[in-house]
């Protein structure tokens, strides 16, 4: 009962610092916004959209904009324009919504509502993954849904029309599907979002590679060549393209309290520490994702199927910090990655802690720690402070942390569980 009671207020504080932080926006003299609106509705949908439509006519999305785009960005490198910054895969996305309307406005709403059917899938995915860890209530949806789209990250993905929504959906829903046995569709679903994004491609990697029986790597296999089969060849002949055209938007680093990358974090701690942090706590998270790893092996072949799903959900929160928070620039909307995962470690708490046979002691360490972080990831800022620091980049650094501790327990302290007494004996 104790245990509910401080997942419910988790919850709780984990939605007022998302609308307290957000509300304070409205104070002098910020104004009313914390991220200035762009031109064009949605802005980022469309600069997409404007690619597709470029490929769907016959022509070099990376080159070639067509006629009205208004939303293409500009690059140059070496001496060339490119109109277009994302790997290839990532137009097939949003060829149904080109072919149903040429209006730009109407694809925006269009694909506004879409993003918020998805965010109650992710919901869905979240309760599906705690509920397998401990027993959760199916109510719970009811606050889910809420608490992922009152984030601040995804309150800018929905203005600006982000796929990170859409991509964050599949890697959970990789993880819920390999949580339940079914590997060919959770690496099919790990890789699709890793060849639009290639943020969740380490997750992919893990998720291929951690089966134990050899049906299971077969199917992980046929799963991983359909997805590059259905989203890289029919664009593969863009490769080269893409990688360029990337160059200037991988260099592009942001000193600012809405880059909760891992840069960020060490420019705020010290500008000459800005790389060597980046180095050092990548490295923390890559760590923290092999431990996991390895539990999840573990788990797996004790067949057991709570601790395969905590072992699941804890690697992808590394393994995508790693790629994310590694990035030069971790936009805020990237947070939609790791959010689903931070919300099942905050209804599966006591769960946690029973099954790690934490201490009193211990507990008390642990969960203001975690609590702190939680909220801290979900607020824009702190609205007694207008201090430029990436908070949500620290409070990653601190769950990242917790998680590496989480794991090095769990496999400590089973090493250390004496063997059962033999019957027959």
């Amino acid at each position: 009962m104790r245990g509910q009671r401080w997942v419910a207020a988790t919850l709780v504080l984990l939605a007022a610092a998302a609308v307290g932080s957000d509300v304070a926006r409205l104070q002098a003299p910020q104004g009313e916004r914390y991220v200035n609106y762009l031109e064009h509705w949605p802005s980022d949908f469309r600069a997409v959209l404007e690619g597709t439509r470029s490929l769907l006519a016959g022509n070099d999305p990376y080159r070639v904009a067509l006629g009205p785009a208004k939303s293409s960005p500009k690059y140059f490198v070496d001496g060339v324009t490119y109109r277009f910054n994302y790997p290839p895969s990532h137009l097939l996305l949003y060829v149904p919504i080109a072919l149903v309307t040429r209006n730009d406005e109407t694809a925006g709403r269009i694909w506004f509502h879409l993003l918020l059917v998805m965010l109650l899938a992710l919901a869905v995915v979240v309760w599906r993954l705690a509920d397998s860890i401990v027993d959760t209530p199916a109510m719970a949806v009811a606050a889910l849904f809420p608490l992922l789209a009152i984030q601040p990250g995804a309150l800018l993905a929905l203005e600006r029309g982000q796929s990170d929504v859409v991509l964050s959906l599949l890697a959970w829903w990789a993880i819920a599907a390999a949580s339940r046995g079914r590997w060919g569709w959770a690496t099919f679903l790990a890789f699709a979002s890793a060849l639009m994004k290639p943020y969740a491609m380490l997750l992919a990697i893990g998720i291929m590679s951690a089966n134990v029986e050899l049906r299971q790597r077969r199917a992980s296999v046929i799963g991983a060549l359909a997805a590059a089969a259905l989203l890289l060849l029919p664009v593969a002949r863009f490769l080269r393209e893409s990688i360029q055209s990337m160059r200037p938007r991988s260099q592009m680093f942001w000193p600012s309290w809405q880059n909760w990358g891992l840069r960020n974090v060490g420019w705020s701690i010290d500008h000459p520490f800005a790389e060597p942090g980046r180095v050092l706590f990548c490295g923390l998270c890559v760590v923290a994702a092999v431990l996991c790893w390895l539990c999840l092996r573990r788990a797996l072949r004790e067949r057991d199927a709570s601790g395969t799903t905590l072992s699941l959900v804890m690697f992808a929160l590394c393994a995508l910090e790693a790629l994310i928070g590694g990035a030069q620039t971790a936009y805020s909307y990237a947070m939609l990655y790791l959010m689903p995962g931070l919300l099942v470690i905050a209804l599966t708490q006591p769960a946690i802690a029973e099954r790690l046979e934490l201490t009193r002691r211990e507990r008390l360490l642990l969960a203001p720690s975690l609590l702190a972080s939680l909220v801290t990831f979900w607020m824009f800022r702190p609205w007694w402070s207008s201090t430029n620091q990436p908070f949500a980049g620290f409070a990653a650094i601190v769950l990242v942390w917790l998680v590496l501790t989480f794991a090095t327990a769990s496999l400590l302290r089973r090493e250390r569980r004496p063997s059962a007494p033999d019957p027959a004996a």
